[in-house]
């Protein structure tokens, strides 16, 4: 995770903290712009205060935050959003209808699965009305655009449009399905009845098919509904509206049971295995299938034949309905072990993961999914379920050697454990676990069969890195001998003419921890241990401040020292048999687009605070000419480079992305540029103040005039200098309210002509 990304957490938390001085704070100092995660995280706490104070500082917005609050029942925050998408000053139909569309269902589908059914009421019922004002501005819009007088949806007038409120919300058999599928996921079986039992259930349950039957019945076996539900869903629907009779969808169901969060997930996987033998045994109870009739196949095939294959395949029919169900499952089931234990990592870092498997083979599962039980339990640092694996095998003790032997409880425990797969098992399992993060799986390891059962090199460095897994990267780093190899001549490198052959893997290692959002800590063990070079332009683009200072003074001592060893090689006539590559110190405005567009406000104003622009800025280029077409870049990266070791398809303009993509790319230019021109400079506040006064003081008289001339003499450069901010101001606004490449949102615009006026009163002058 990286320093933005980190800090861009941070202000999420901060945003449902419930705490508005946090907030304020986190605003203040956070470096990133505001995402629309931000609002979301606001909406999804109920914080409506918070809500309101991202609206007004002009935080993106989008329709997920709606179905956060209806998940979570914040309904107060439900009523401020419908409320606000009819005022002329904010618009957030706008918002919350370019990108996702608000659409009533949604909602509904999101407080169903959250079990608020006070929201699902209030959105059966309807939303309030607009009042009146708001109401007739819509009208009269909408009548505008009907007569062909308002503005009409184009490559440039569409922004303009203004979107009218959803429909009302009606109940239809897909809707109802929707509903009730996220009530069961959720296990809200009061919430469910209430839906299959109102007027639209009884309507919408004729209309399903046997698809939409299971696409609800997979929800109550996999989800946290409880087995009484299922039971009660299952034996009402199967098999009069829903068929499970092949193999293959028993087995998935039996899966889903067995991952089950719920508590019940033993009884489930029980329930759905006695009622598939049930139904085998009425199945072989009932009568006998007719014999096929002889005839002639019409392509020419002769009728004994032909009834003779007949036959055979029946045969193998009634053979395989004599079979036990269970068994055929298991064996379906054991053809995608993988997927035998599914649910993620929820269900994976449980306690009783290892006792879920066994479960399944104490029904016939097929062996082999030992093995991948094992590497589950260890990628997710889940000992206590490894652990138990590991005991089921008749594993040696430590220090020994072989791939069989006694287990540690010996006697007819080892002779009923499986077959021992060897010490390669545990190579496996240590190297999957030092991947993921997981130390304490590694000493676990280490501890059962020796130190010597898992040993790493320089390769598991190198996988721990690439998983952003910095804990076993420092671990490895300090257990890791340094070994100096061969040494080859590498002319691409620009440090040396020499480098040992793991240089070039180490070095990836240090970027990879960089573009972690590793500390100084660890990228300094890096380089004095192993010799690294600093990459400024990968600090620069997921370091911390701090970070990015302690890499600029290396970045600058490597160039200095470099520098120096060539004066040296060319004062002896030596000649450099290496290619030369400076360290790049130096960034370009494209590299600074690409920050601001990612959010990584705090990295492009440290660009601008070091003077690392090249060519060379006083300032930070004004909006109006840096988002206008045709800007020079002035830049050498390929359009595929980004400049920091990576890739990247944003480019200005680039109009294949969509509007509120490059909207949430512009917004973060303009978000710094206001940053960097709110704050009044040094003594021109005072001199403006002084100004303002002695142009309104009454003492009168020449003595008077000349001394308010003197004043605004001697502090006119103060005047200037505040007079120039708020003109650049005016020329900002104007630029954007005509600017559709992309356009603002309203409350975005409104939030700019607040931190004007707060310019212009910062510096005495009066609002005009």
């Amino acid at each position: 995770m990286g320093d933005a990304k980190r800090r861009a957490n941070l202000l999420c938390l901060a945003a449902s903290s419930h705490h508005a001085a946090s907030l304020e704070a986190a605003l203040a100092h956070c470096g990133v712009g505001l995402a629309s995660a931000v609002f979301e995280a606001a909406a999804a706490a109920g914080d409506l205060g918070a809500c309101q104070r991202l609206l007004d500082e002009g935080c993106d917005i989008g329709f997920t935050a709606v179905q956060y609050a209806a998940f979570y029942g914040h309904l107060h925050v439900l009523q401020w959003i419908w409320e606000a998408g009819f005022d002329d000053r904010l618009q957030l139909w706008q918002a919350l209808m370019e990108w996702e569309g608000y659409s009533h269902a949604l909602v509904a589908e999101a407080a169903c699965a959250g079990g608020q059914g006070h929201v699902l009421a209030w959105i059966e019922t309807g939303p309030p009305p607009p009042h009146a004002a708001s109401a007739a501005a819509v009208a009269s819009s909408n009548r505008a655009q009907a007569q062909g007088q308002g503005p009409r949806r184009g490559p440039r007038a569409w922004a303009e449009e203004r979107y009218e409120p959803p429909l009302p919300f009606r109940q239809d058999a897909v809707s109802v399905r929707g509903m009730v599928s996220k009530a069961a996921r959720g296990g809200h079986a009061q919430l469910m009845r209430r839906l299959l039992d109102g007027p639209s259930g009884r309507a919408a349950v004729p209309r399903w098919t046997s698809q939409d039957f299971s696409f609800i019945l997979q929800p109550l076996v996999e989800g946290v509904a409880p087995v009484e539900v299922l039971q009660q869903y299952y034996e009402a629907w199967v098999p009069q509206r829903l068929r499970v009779d092949s193999d293959k969808d028993r087995a998935q169901l039996l899966s889903m049971a067995v991952s089950s969060l719920s508590s019940c997930w033993e009884a489930k996987a029980e329930l759905l295995l006695s009622r598939w033998e049930e139904e085998a045994a009425d199945a072989a109870g009932g009568p006998a299938g007719a014999a096929p009739a002889a005839g002639r196949h019409r392509g020419g095939q002769r009728p004994q034949r032909r009834h003779q294959r007949q036959q055979q395949h029946q045969q193998q029919q009634q053979q395989q309905q004599q079979q036990n169900p269970v068994e055929r499952i298991m064996r379906e089931l054991g053809k995608q072990v993988v997927s035998a234990v599914t649910g993620g990592a929820s269900v994976w870092r449980l306690p009783d993961f290892a006792r879920r498997w066994r479960f399944l083979a104490g029904r016939g599962l097929p062996d082999g999914w030992q093995v991948q039980a094992a590497k589950t339990a260890a990628q997710e640092g889940n000992c206590v379920a490894l652990a138990e694996l590991l005991d089921g095998w008749a594993a040696p003790k430590a220090g020994s050697r072989g791939g069989s032997g006694p287990d540690r409880g010996g006697g007819a425990a080892a002779a009923a454990a499986k077959p021992w797969p060897g010490l390669s098992l545990i190579q496996e399992l240590g190297e999957v676990a030092v991947r993921r993060d997981q130390l304490a799986v590694l000493r676990m390891l280490r501890e059962r069969y020796g130190h010597d059962a898992v040993k790493l090199g320089l390769k598991d460095v190198k996988e721990a890195a690439t998983h952003g897994s910095l804990v076993a990267v420092r671990y490895l780093a300090e257990a890791l001998e340094v070994v100096e190899g061969p040494r080859d001549v590498r002319p691409f490198y620009w440090h040396a003419d020499e480098v040992t052959a793991a240089d070039a893997e180490w070095e990836m290692v240090f970027n990879q921890c960089a573009a972690a959002g590793a500390d100084e800590s660890l990228l300094g063990l890096l380089v004095q241990q192993r010799g690294v070079p600093v990459e400024l332009p990968v600090m620069v683009k997921c370091g911390s401040v701090q970070s990015m200072d302690w890499a600029l003074g290396l970045a600058r001592a490597q160039k200095e020292e470099e520098e120096r060893r060539r004066q040296v090689q060319r004062e002896r006539g030596e000649a450099w048999g290496g290619w030369r590559q400076d360290a790049t110190i130096t960034f370009t405005m494209r590299q600074l687009w690409l920050l601001v567009s990612r959010g990584n406000l705090a990295a492009a104003a440290w660009l601008l605070d070091r003077g690392l622009l090249n060519p060379p800025v006083s300032s930070m280029p004004h909006p109006a000419d840096f988002l206008k077409p045709g800007y020079d870049y002035q830049d050498e990266f390929d359009e595929v480079d980004d400049g920091f070791g990576g890739f990247t398809t944003t480019y200005w303009p680039d109009h294949k992305l969509e509007p509120p993509l490059r909207r949430r790319h512009t917004i973060g230019y303009i978000r710094l540029w206001v940053t960097r021109n709110s704050s009044v400079p040094a003594g021109a506040a005072d001199a403006s103040v002084a100004d303002t006064a002695g142009a309104a003081g009454d003492g009168g008289g020449e003595e008077a005039g000349g001394m308010a001339a003197g004043g605004a003499a001697s502090s006119g450069g103060g005047t200037a200098g505040a007079q120039q901010l708020v003109e650049q101001w005016d020329r900002l606004l104007e630029f954007l309210s005509t600017f559709r490449e992309p356009h603002l949102l309203p409350h975005q615009l409104e939030w700019l002509k607040r931190r004007r006026l707060e310019v212009v009163k910062a510096f005495g002058m009066v609002a005009w």
